[in-house]
């Protein structure tokens, strides 16, 4: 099984056995099959790719292994000549270390099916926040946009964002006005969704086969309270494994100012939690904070296994909290599902 791991701001490690895609939704797109594309990932992994998929190498662009050259532009070229291609094609990123600082890999591309990345190096990114000032909302790290065929992401390699060197910039939890630290972005961000005016609304991504190690985060959806509205839709997180995680399952729609009396105004809908199992920093384990104007709908939690290993002398009940969602729950709960009303 492929490793991938993120570590942009984690505040230890994360390690995600990640097989990402990525749909935009966009018209004239044909639809996307999650098992055909889950499918060719877990290939991919293991080095089954057919003789009709086209190779494009980092290193046939002028990257550097060696972690000292900074490689954003041969990133970016050989994505570039990936997705331009007129058939399928995958990005290869061989073992090696690679400096990045930010960069925008976008579409459209002309590749008849998802483009691949396969990532087997440790990619990381530039760790001076001033390559990242991108006027007042930041700049993200790696931004993936407008690709209709959608994405696959798969390999043994390491994305890490070297965030210890940024994390005391870092305020957006407490102001709604803040500069944002960089984050790996897919223009769809399961994340900071409502914080800009006319967003594109997020639908059709699912989060599959990962572990993710000391994060404060797991599978997670997050909204600002802002006027900006948006849909995010037909989200799957399944079969993760939690490893003293912060918050394994959180919906967070009140995140900025959390004193404000406003009220997120994005729409949370069809969001699947299914077959997540591990151990959790937190006495509540399952946070599904929705918003009042938008109630989330439609949210499904199946099979969730998990046991608290925080402090031993905590005294609270291991549980979930529910606020302003219509959850529906089968199989395992460990945490206790939320009590109906709640």
């Amino acid at each position: 099984m492929a490793a991938m791991a993120f570590v942009a701001r984690a505040r230890k490690t994360a390690i995600l056995l990640l097989f990402l895609v990525l749909h935009d939704g966009c018209v004239g797109a044909r639809p996307l099959d999650v098992a055909e594309a889950l499918a060719k990932a877990k290939d991919v992994s293991v080095g089954k790719v057919g003789s009709n998929v086209k190779s494009f190498n980092v290193l046939d662009y002028g990257a550097k292994a060696d972690g000292k050259k900074d490689s954003s532009i041969n990133f970016i070229r050989t994505f570039k000549a990936a997705c331009n291609f007129h058939g399928d094609a995958m990005m290869v990123i061989p073992e090696g270390d690679f400096l990045i600082g930010p960069v925008i890999f976008s579409g459209p591309c002309f590749n008849p099916s998802s483009l691949i990345i396969q990532a087997n190096g440790m990619v990381k990114a530039q760790s001076d926040i001033s390559y990242y000032t991108g006027g007042a909302d930041g700049t993200d790290w790696i931004t993936f946009q407008s690709l209709k065929n959608g994405l696959i992401l798969s390999g043994d390699g390491t994305f890490h964002g070297q965030g210890a060197h940024t994390w005391k910039y870092n305020d957006c939890a407490h102001k709604s006005k803040c500069v944002r630290l960089p984050a790996v972005s897919f223009e769809l961000p399961i994340g900071s969704l409502g914080h800009y005016d006319d967003e594109a609304d997020v639908s059709k991504i699912s989060v599959i086969n990962s572990t993710l190690k000391g994060t404060t985060n797991g599978a997670r959806i997050k909204t600002y309270k802002t006027d900006s509205p948006s849909k995010a839709s037909d989200i799957t997180f399944k079969d993760l494994i939690m490893d003293r995680v912060a918050n394994p399952i959180i919906i967070d729609q009140e995140y900025g100012n959390r004193a404000s009396t406003q009220e997120s105004r994005v729409s949370i809908s069809d969001i699947h939690f299914e077959n997540i199992k591990g151990t959790s920093e937190s006495k509540i384990a399952v946070k599904l904070i929705c918003s009042k104007l938008n109630p989330c709908r439609g949210v499904q939690v199946k099979n969730v296994n998990l046991q608290y290993v925080g402090r031993p002398n905590d005294p609270r009940p291991f549980s979930s909290n529910c606020t302003n969602a219509k959850v529906t729950y089968s199989g395992i709960q460990r945490p206790p599902p939320c009590t109906p009303g709640s």
